[in-house]
């Protein structure tokens, strides 16, 4: 004797969870129609003045879109020097190992002297510290896009000026956003 199993199943209305793993209508929404929603216990009361202030009047989200542009253009450019590097081999500058270094010594500039930017942030501002991080890393851009073809001056320009200003940006950066999160 066959039995429906079908038939046997527990009914229940369309998108119920029938326990078994599955759900009768994936899609549907209409089984939250019958869950009761509880009202917030004073929605009649209106709303404070200190809800609606917005904290330091808004100057967070200047420093935290200051930050973030600082932080895309020191990232961005260390992450991009391989493509400087292909356009610096198929002008034959050098080889590709020595061009490697060049790229890979102002990361290692930007690790290598971390307490020496804290210092100078400590002296002279997260400001002008940054500011200070922005006008090394134009100089080394603009200095290293005449003397491209001189190695030396490479490693002078993109390798140790370009780290420097890169871990003062960088440095800056990191620290606006720590205080941020600490001082919540």
């Amino acid at each position: 004797m066959a039995t429906d199993l079908h038939a046997m199943a527990p009914t229940a209305p369309s998108g119920a969870y029938l326990g078994t793993g599955r759900h009768t209508d994936a899609f549907s929404t209409s089984h939250l129609d019958d869950i009761p929603v509880l009202e917030k216990a004073h929605s009649d009361l209106p709303p404070r003045d200190d809800d609606l202030s917005i904290p330091d009047g808004g100057h967070g989200w200047v420093v935290l879109a200051g930050c973030t542009v600082v932080c895309w253009w020191s990232i961005g450019t260390a992450q991009s020097y391989g493509i400087l590097q292909a356009a610096l081999l198929q002008e034959n500058v050098s080889t590709s190992t020595t061009l490697m270094f060049v790229g890979s010594m102002s990361v290692g500039i930007v690790c290598a002297f971390a307490i020496l930017y804290a210092k100078i942030m400590r002296t002279l501002g997260t400001r002008w510290t940054a500011m200070l991080g922005i006008l090394l890393m134009s100089l080394s851009g603009a200095i290293s896009s005449v003397v491209y073809e001189n190695i030396g001056a490479l490693f002078a320009t993109y390798g140790v000026l370009m780290g420097l200003g890169m871990g003062l940006t960088f440095t800056v950066s990191q620290q606006r956003r720590i205080y941020i999160t600490l001082r919540d």
